[in-house]
């Protein structure tokens, strides 16, 4: 359901007549109004009721608007207790309270208004979304020139609160009425000529009440609907955290032992050193588990640290703790930025990847920069920290990412993104400046046989679009 169009809904039913049913002992507007209603057929927007009129704000309210007393002038500022509203209170429903005051000098010498409680304020301009907002005084305060007052002149004949709603209906319409270059702005004639469908007093309040009513219960829905998001997101959250834990799927004693297989894929490099195929990396460790249940991190010369204190959590018998180097073929930083039309371009089309993980069209990669063509996982290491996405295709890495190229027959792509994802989340998250490969070298990482790890990403992706559908029902 989307309430945000539910409401648009209520309030079109409203000011055509159609969202309470018309009474008419409530008399016709149109005769109090005589002297005003006389809007030439071809400008009538739309058919509303017999005993309703249209006619324009200025023929039913007072506008005016304020200043802004000179900043460098002290005497208008220090000490001030006249509230001061700008085009930035109009997001508010009902302005009780504001973050600046001027004094009665400034009031004084800039020919400034004190507005009365009930007062409705319009932004004629400001960023974003402000220009056209609408909001009521619920305190005595002046304004600026960016705001709009309107007050009601006979309140016998028209409702604030109809006029509140009226221009919630109709916030795009009045916004495309502001003229300008780089900041257009509403002003004073664009706001007194909006025309108006006027009921009568009686059934305006009814259809305010009306509208109150159905946005209350709108209100009720949309809490539900954040909350039932949340709930979403938190479920996600702790769908990894069992699968970084082993409590996701069950283990199987079939699919093995994780150190063991570690074991198997240090003794082929060792052979393969020996055969001097590959240089022997000289400050190489893994992680054990001794007899009295600590963890220890031997290095190559044989040494034994005492990690205990660095483990997170327990995890299943049959897995094991290891550096992020353990289970890579390589980890790599990116490039510098390429240029657009350089002169020197690969061969193929190889795209080169931001740390925003946008792919540039047009963009080439240079020869003399490192092509990743294995499948890899990308990580953000400035910006938004650990951004991490997969990359199965050949690119060239660009500055602020970092590479991982992990070895597939020990893990799977999906199994250590998602928990790469979960570990840096868990760790220091967006807190920290920036990641570095050292840095990323030190994670310690729960490694399952590769069996459990296919199941625990299957069942992510099982439950994940579960509750993909469910939020999505949701809708905006």
């Amino acid at each position: 359901m989307n309430t945000k169009h539910l409401k648009a809904k209520i309030l079109d039913l409203a000011i055509r007549g159609k969202l309470v049913s018309q009474d008419p002992s409530e008399g016709n507007v149109a005769d109090l109004l005589k002297e005003h209603n006389n809007i030439p057929e071809d400008e009538i927007p739309f058919e509303i009721p017999e005993n309703w009129c249209w006619c324009r704000l200025r023929n039913l309210s007072s506008i005016s608007t304020g200043a802004t007393p000179l900043k460098s002038n002290k005497k208008y500022y220090e000490n001030g207790n006249i509230p001061f509203v700008t085009s930035a209170d109009t997001s508010k429903k009902i302005v009780s309270k504001v973050q600046s005051f001027i004094t009665q000098l400034a009031l004084e010498e800039n020919h400034l208004t004190i507005n009365p409680i009930g007062s409705l304020i319009v932004a004629m301009y400001g960023e974003g979304k402000t220009r056209g907002q609408i909001t009521e005084l619920a305190i005595p305060a002046t304004t600026n020139q960016a705001c709009a007052v309107i007050q009601i002149e006979n309140e016998t004949i028209v409702s604030r609160s109809y006029i509140k709603n009226f221009f919630l209906y109709n916030y795009d319409n009045i916004r495309r009425e502001a003229k300008g270059g780089n900041q257009a702005n509403l002003n004073l004639a664009n706001i007194g000529n909006i025309f108006i469908p006027l009921p009568p007093l009686s059934e305006q309040q009814r259809i305010v009440s009306a509208i109150e009513k159905a946005f209350e219960q709108i209100d009720i829905i949309e809490k539900n609907k954040l909350n039932l998001k949340t709930y979403i997101k938190q479920t996600k959250s702790k769908v990894l955290d069992l699968a970084i834990h082993g409590k996701l799927v069950e283990q199987n004693p079939d699919e093995g032992n994780a150190f063991e297989l570690l074991e198997k894929i240090r003794n082929e490099k060792a052979e393969l050193v020996k055969q001097k195929k590959i240089k022997e990396v000289k400050k190489s460790s893994f992680i054990i588990k001794a007899e009295d249940g600590k963890h220890y991190e031997q290095f190559a010369d044989g040494t034994l640290k005492d990690i205990e204190d660095e483990i997170p959590f327990e995890i299943p018998e049959n897995w094991c703790w290891c550096r992020l180097p353990e289970i890579s073929n390589s980890i790599l930083a990116g490039g510098d930025r390429p240029t657009i039309c350089t002169k020197e371009k690969t061969s193929e089309n190889i795209i080169p990847i931001y740390a925003n993980a946008v792919d540039k069209e047009g963009l080439y990669g240079f020869t003399n920069k490192p092509q990743v063509t294995e499948k890899a996982i990308t990580i953000s290491a400035r910006g938004t920290i650990g951004f991490t996405c997969i990359r199965e295709e050949p690119f060239v890495p660009i500055v602020r990412l970092i590479v991982l190229v992990p070895n597939l027959t020990i893990i799977q792509l999906k199994y250590l993104k998602s928990t790469f994802d979960t570990l840096l989340n868990m760790t220091e998250g967006s807190s920290i400046p920036q990641l570095t490969i050292p840095s990323i070298k030190t994670f310690l990482f729960p490694l399952p046989p590769i069996g459990e790890q296919k199941r625990i990403i299957d069942r992510i992706e099982q439950i994940f679009e579960q509750l993909d559908v469910l939020e999505k029902a949701l809708g905006e």
